[in-house]
């Protein structure tokens, strides 16, 4: 039975409605002089019963993606993986909650909820690199995410390399275990540098970051603790969709680190749920933002992720090509909507992509279309 399952494993969202079937019909083509019948194959949706779930501790790429209208369920569905996840799976849950939406929800299951400004982490730590090594990670993201020039990056590279000069932070190994720079450290080494080519529009782009404290003290996210519970991060205060990003990349990045100094990854050890994944996961041409490559490189992170989204179009491509579940609410947008139903139908032939189009703009609120990578076809769920 499509999406079903018995283990203990399985991670349960609904009822099954409906299934995607290829059927056998014959027609009369002919009557005179005699009858000439032809068959013809069809894709139909056909009425389906009995409970659907995933084994997402079986998948080799753990991930879920969701997208949809907002009003339609997505946010139901996630909570149901979160409270699922925890109970049956028995992992820990982060939730980047954007828009503060989880945070009762969180309480509610015996989670920790916390705000931005009890949050503060800082991306110049060198969490077991170089200096050098830091500043060009860091640069890189920072030039992805707030999409700066060549100049402004590499003005931004060298106010980075003062920052750690001032901090008494060198090449030499022994300097490394002195107090690190903060973003706050960084921008006013390029603001010193006043009206000079590159730095005037730099210091524009990088205020955002300045507008809450978060990147301008010591990390105190407690890594150990986050592997241990669910916890809530609520980061609306942050404001620009900029900011909400590198926080999460530079969150992701800090607990990779942590478990890598702890030997918990290449299994899942935990699950992270991006909201308005969209907005937040940000890649450019050349390079993937952190969560596409998390999904992209399977469980060598030791993180499944989850995200929920209004535009998957829009949305880093690696998350989309990678993830080994998909579920598609009601989506009107025009672009969108043929996006996802090629995506559904798999680009095979305009038939099956006519019946994805007409379930799809046809999906009431809590209604899905399910796509996994261990099942054949297609199923509408209605989330419970």
């Amino acid at each position: 039975m499509f999406g079903w399952f018995a283990s203990s494993n399985g991670v349960s969202v609904g009822e099954r409605r409906k299934e995607l079937v290829l059927t056998n019909k014959s027609y009369i083509t002919e009557y005179y002089p005699q009858v000439r019948v032809k068959p013809v194959m069809r894709w139909e949706w056909r009425k389906a019963n009995g409970g659907f779930g995933v084994e997402l501790s079986k998948e080799a790429n753990p991930h879920v993606n969701i997208s949809g209208m907002s009003g339609f369920g997505k946010s139901t569905l996630c909570k149901r993986l979160i409270k699922e996840i925890r109970e049956k799976l028995k992992l820990p849950v982060v939730v980047f909650d954007v828009h503060s939406e989880y945070e009762e929800f969180v309480k509610q299951l015996g989670g920790e909820v916390h705000s931005a400004k009890e949050s503060s982490i800082n991306m110049w730590e060198l969490d077991g690199m170089t200096p050098s090594e830091r500043i060009a990670e860091n640069v890189g993201m920072l030039r992805r995410i707030l999409k700066l020039g060549d100049i402004q990056a590499y003005s931004l590279l060298v106010s980075a390399e003062k920052a750690y000069e001032r901090k008494g932070i060198t090449n030499d190994t022994s300097s490394w275990g002195k107090e690190a720079p903060t973003m706050r450290d960084v921008y006013d080494c390029i603001v010193e540098s006043g009206n000079k080519q590159g730095y005037a529009g730099l210091s524009k782009r990088l205020y955002p970051l300045l507008m809450s404290s978060v990147f301008s003290a010591s990390t105190v996210v407690s890594f150990k603790k986050v592997l241990d519970g669910l916890n809530d991060f609520s980061i609306a205060e942050l404001k620009s969709s900029e900011a909400q990003a590198v926080f999460i990349e530079t969150f992701l990045r800090k607990l990779y680190s942590y478990m890598l100094s702890q030997k918990l990854v290449n299994e899942v050890r935990l699950f992270v749920v991006i909201d308005e994944a969209h907005r937040v996961c940000i890649p450019n041409e050349n390079e993937l933002s952190l969560p596409g490559r998390i999904v992209s490189e399977g469980r060598k992170y030791g993180v499944g992720v989850i995200t929920s989204n209004q535009m998957v179009k829009g949305i880093d491509r690696a998350i989309v090509a990678n993830s080994a579940v998909s579920f598609a609410f009601y989506q009107r947008e025009p672009e969108e909507f043929e996006y996802v139903a090629k995506l559904l139908a798999g680009g095979r032939e305009h038939e099956r992509e006519d019946a994805v189009r007409s379930m799809l703009r046809n999906l009431k609120q809590f209604e899905c279309i399910a796509l996994t990578s261990r099942e054949k076809e297609l199923a509408v769920v209605e989330i419970k």
